[in-house]
């Protein structure tokens, strides 16, 4: 199973985001503590967070802990500004071999300019959130640290355990509905 975690503080955004996950994957919505008008979202598992801030961290961490992870699940996590790229699931979704613990890509703005290029060894300053997944096994030991750039810390901790695969595409987009306006077209 591949879970699609996205820490929310802007449900508004959230139809959006609806529109683009996969059927075939489990969406988790946890929304933080100072969202007022939190309500269930069809398709998805919706989660309370009792935390905030941190840029989602707490949140990210929250569904971590809230979810049954099998050892070879996939995570992933969507950030509510963002949408899965359209070529994403079919890109990802036979990768099933057992040895493989990591799986990282490009990113593209809106127009498809390139964002980040793809990358066998994760950093901070060259890996987004929205550029790889983690198997189950790895996200029952690791948590994101309170730090805007988590995202790359986590990258390089899921790193560690090696079994990575570095695919050649670009199907992760950078900040979908919000991006500047000489990237939208």
């Amino acid at each position: 199973m591949i879970y699609i975690i996205t820490p929310c503080t802007r449900p508004e955004n959230l139809p959006y985001l609806a529109e683009s996950i996969p059927k075939e994957c489990r969406w988790v919505v946890v929304y933080d503590a100072s969202v007022k008008d939190a309500a269930l979202v069809e398709g998805a598992t919706t989660l309370y967070s009792p935390h905030t801030g941190y840029a989602g961290n707490p949140n990210r961490n929250f569904a971590l802990d809230s979810i049954e992870l099998q050892e070879l699940d996939w995570v992933y996590i969507l950030d509510d500004d963002n949408i899965m790229h359209p070529d994403w699931y079919s890109s990802v979704s036979s990768l099933n071999f057992s040895h493989l613990n990591m799986v990282t890509w490009g990113q593209v703005w809106r127009n498809n300019s390139i964002r980040l290029v793809p990358t066998a060894y994760p950093q901070v300053g060259n890996i987004d959130t929205s550029c790889y997944m983690v198997r189950g096994r790895v996200m029952k030991t690791l948590r994101y640290s309170l730090d805007y750039v988590a995202d790359g810390i986590m990258a390089e901790q899921a790193y560690i355990y090696g079994g990575l695969l570095k695919l050649d595409e670009y199907i992760g987009y950078y900040n979908y509905l919000r991006t500047p306006e000489d990237r939208m077209h």
